[in-house]
């Protein structure tokens, strides 16, 4: 199994923090009143000056503390997380898996132990809701697991009239984003056309569409589908 992991503090996903000084640069012109108190901050002593920049310093030093902090408190939590996972649920597994995601904070071997011991050997009895939502998670956490998806897509063969049409378009999608090519789906939603046309919004037609395109479908009906739609609301606004 190869798992696509995050590392627990990375330096492109800590968020900015907005320091003093670029909240500064970033408000609108000061009034009078605000122009009067520069002016009285320009005029005053270098050593006013360097003390300013002191605290600056400090305060920016304490932040870099306090972010270690919180991940160390992060670190420790999801540890004994991992100690307990075999006694979570399906759906409170699934909702740590959207917090990690959500978060950017997943430690690969809770993530391992998470899929290995408490999701693969429950696939073959989740409902609808439970596989959408944990092939979300594990999409959003980039996890390339083949035991795990070739588990889900049989367990959505097994049960595919419980889907609704929508549900179907995302676990295609997911299912896309992984690698993991959704032949049964596909040919699913080729077949229920009119159905989709009827019963969907825009925006899920136009992720139909986006699929159908990516797999070297014909998707000019839907293409068509959505024209024809669209066509009497812009009638009617002329």
């Amino acid at each position: 199994m190869h798992l696509a992991r995050r590392s627990l503090v990375e330096e492109s996903e800590v968020s900015p923090r907005v320091s003093a000084g670029s909240f500064f640069l970033e408000t609108p012109p000061p009034s009078k009143q605000h122009a009067s108190s520069r002016r009285l901050i320009a005029s005053a002593s270098p050593n006013e000056a360097d003390r300013d920049d002191a605290e600056e310093s400090e305060t920016d030093e304490r932040e870099s503390v306090l972010d270690w902090e919180v991940a160390g408190l992060m670190s420790e939590a999801l540890s004994r997380v991992e100690g307990r996972i075999t006694s979570f649920d399906n759906r409170h597994v699934i909702l740590l898996l959207e917090a990690l995601a959500l978060v950017g904070f997943a430690p690969g071997s809770l993530v391992d132990k998470t899929l290995q011991t408490c999701v693969l050997p429950r696939v073959c009895h989740l409902r609808p809701e439970e596989l959408l939502g944990l092939l979300q998670a594990v999409a959003a956490l980039d996890v390339q697991f083949d035991e795990l998806l070739q588990a889900m897509g049989e367990r959505v063969t097994e049960i595919l009239p419980q889907f609704e049409l929508a549900g179907l378009v995302s676990l295609a999608s997911h299912f896309t984003d992984l690698e993991f090519p959704p032949r049964l789906l596909l040919s699913e939603l080729a077949s229920r056309l009119d159905e989709a046309a009827a019963t969907l919004d825009d925006d899920t037609l136009r992720q139909m569409e986006v699929l159908f395109a990516r797999h070297g479908l014909p998707h000019e009906s839907i293409c068509a589908r959505l024209e024809t739609e669209l066509c009497p609301q812009e009638t009617g606004t002329n």
